[in-house]
């Protein structure tokens, strides 16, 4: 069983009764912990695995599921243990390494390292975000188009000195920026 904060993967063997029929369908119900009575999820299930969906992020949820035949719905087979719906990766940890290989007045070509730890799922794209020598605050200048560790940057404006970093990001969201560059001068090399 795999659960995440608005779904929840169940699996089930198949019952060793039948009860002299076969079985045409299951049924699954969920029910939130702190409450008594069950909720129909599908009363039409086909397969032996079933994604229950949505959850309510945070909720502790039990979950049961019946065989149905031409004579009736049989006994339900209940999870053991309540399950909570959330998210069991998070965002990514800072790419690292992060240096210039190519700099002129129209762009900064940058590349890095991807991180150590991608948060329990693969990494979608990084953000890169620029600050002036004097700037307070990071501004957003660029992301990639998929998992790729390079960018150009072309954002820039000849004659500035920037620095940048980079983050990435996954389902889980974006995860804490690499450390940033060096301060550079936005120039033709000389």
């Amino acid at each position: 069983m795999s659960v995440t904060r608005s779904s929840a993967d169940l699996k089930w063997s198949l019952p060793e009764r039948t009860g002299g029929a076969p079985i045409t369908n299951y049924v699954v119900e969920k029910r939130d912990a702190r409450r008594k009575g069950w909720q129909a999820v599908d009363t039409t299930v086909k397969e032996l695995t079933y994604t229950v969906s949505p959850l309510n992020e945070g909720s502790l949820y039990v979950f049961r599921v019946a065989a149905e035949n031409s004579v009736g719905v049989g006994e339900f087979c209940e999870l053991k243990d309540s399950v909570m719906a959330k998210d069991n990766f998070s965002a990514p940890g800072p790419p690292y390494a992060l240096s210039v290989f190519g700099i002129s007045k129209r762009y900064v070509d940058l590349q890095w390292e991807e991180p150590k730890n991608d948060g329990g799922r693969p990494i979608l794209k990084y953000s890169l975000e620029k600050k002036e020598k004097l700037g307070t605050r990071w501004v957003k200048c660029g992301k990639t188009s998929g998992p790729d560790c390079k960018y150009r940057v072309t954002d820039v404006i000849e004659g500035t000195e920037v620095q940048f970093q980079v983050s990435a990001e996954n389902e889980g969201g974006t995860g804490h920026p690499s450390e940033p560059t060096e301060i550079l001068t936005i120039e033709d090399p000389t």
